[in-house]
């Protein structure tokens, strides 16, 4: 129904266009470029009055860069976005990535892509300007979050290649280690699973922190299997409310329930990473460190229409294992702390505690005496050939 009611507008807009051009005389050219626009706009408006608050219509260009989240190549400048407020506002940098070698922060506003204003628009149409070939140059026009000065930054788009899970074992803290979800996409669970079994031929697993921070989501049923492994077998992971009836999503799992999980989040952390924090806190008996979360407490489906074009609109309603739906709520912290001010990227995902009070936090709560060994590295950290030392980052939908 919902496909039949975007054709017929289509096909009626388009009609009335050749009408209007019908009569302004045969000499006049047909703009079909306009006329499509128009079509695009009469949809979309059609869109936001039909469904619901998170509905969107999306132009087949558009469309085409969700299909390219998928397939977790494209070119841009690596960031990641959320809309906020009515703003869309950076809330993730990928590493060695353009964006990672520019003054853009985490929490600055774009206002602008090229000098196209992004007032009353979203991050689906900035993620359309931002990306495009690689080689070519974007300018973006920004807002900094730290004292509001606008300011410009001219990058050169590169091949994006999306890492969604990085990992690292803590040597100053026995049997501790850390792991970054950036986001969830379809290999994201297997990559958990791939991360974790080579943390463990380095040594016995009793901690892990989980480093959720800035993460907007993604994949649904990624994350469902990563919380399988910490929910013991046949309780439930996540349950759905649709306009059908309920469905529950229960753990087929269990291998991973009784490690020690700490949990790392804050207001950016959204959406599928919030299923998974739910299922942790729940079942898991996880603890939670930063501030509450986004609060995006709903599924959606994206659509695509014949002329290649798509639509999105809302699945369902979760809930967490307890019952708990936190949608426009968010999930609150057992230990508050605050993003720092006029953090950098680097910092901000340090694996250095004196630079990442989250890290430092959740080290003070596993071991409140301090590193069992005083030999350790200046950092606290070993890492293997494999590894960087720091958290890569990206995401899977707003990544550019």
């Amino acid at each position: 129904m919902k496909k039949l009611l975007c054709a017929i507008l289509i096909t009626g807009t388009l009609f009335l266009c050749s009408c209007d051009t019908s009569r302004a005389g045969v000499s006049k050219e047909i703009d079909a470029t306009a006329t499509s626009a128009i079509a695009e706009q009469v949809v979309e408006a059609k869109v936001d009055e039909f469904y619901d608050d998170y509905a969107s219509y999306y132009t087949p260009v558009e469309y085409q860069r969700m299909v390219e989240d998928y397939t977790g190549s494209f070119g841009g400048i690596g960031i990641t976005m959320v809309e906020n407020e009515g703003e869309v506002t950076v809330y993730n940098i990928l590493d060695d990535t353009p964006a990672a070698d520019s003054d853009i922060s985490i929490g600055d506003v774009i206002i602008g892509v090229d000098g196209i204003s992004l007032e009353g628009k979203g991050s689906t149409e900035a993620q359309s300007l931002i990306r495009g070939p690689v080689g070519e140059e974007v300018t973006l026009q920004l807002r900094k979050a730290s004292d509001n000065s606008v300011y410009e930054e001219t990058l050169e788009r590169e091949t994006i290649t999306e890492e969604t899970v990085s990992s690292v074992t803590l040597s100053a803290y026995p049997g501790t280690v850390y792991m970054h979800i950036s986001s969830f996409t379809e290999t994201t669970s297997s990559d958990f699973a791939a991360h974790y079994n080579k943390l463990l031929n380095q040594g016995e697993i009793e901690n892990l922190i989980l480093d959720l921070r800035s993460n907007g989501g993604g994949n649904f049923y990624a994350c469902i299997a990563i919380g399988e492994y910490f929910v013991p077998l046949n309780e439930m992971v996540v349950s759905e409310k649709t306009s059908s009836g309920s469905e529950e999503h229960r753990s087929s799992s269990g291998q991973l329930n009784g490690l020690n999980v700490i949990v790392l989040q804050n207001a950016y952390t959204a959406s599928a990473s919030e299923v998974l924090i739910g299922a942790l806190k729940d079942k898991a008996d996880a603890t939670l460190i930063g501030t509450t979360t986004y609060g995006k407490g709903i599924t959606q489906s994206i659509v695509m229409l014949e002329s290649g074009s798509g639509h999105r609109y809302t699945r369902s309603i979760y809930y967490t294992p307890s019952g708990f739906s936190l949608n426009g709520i968010g999930l609150e912290p057992d230990i508050l702390v605050e993003d720092p001010a006029d953090t950098t990227y680097d910092d901000y995902f340090s694996l250095d505690p004196a630079k990442n009070p989250h890290l430092q936090a959740a080290l003070n709560y596993l071991f409140p005496d301090g590193p069992p060994s005083a030999e350790e590295s200046s950092d606290g950290t070993t890492t293997d050939d494999t590894n960087s030392g720091e958290a890569s980052t990206g995401e899977t939908t707003g990544e550019n």
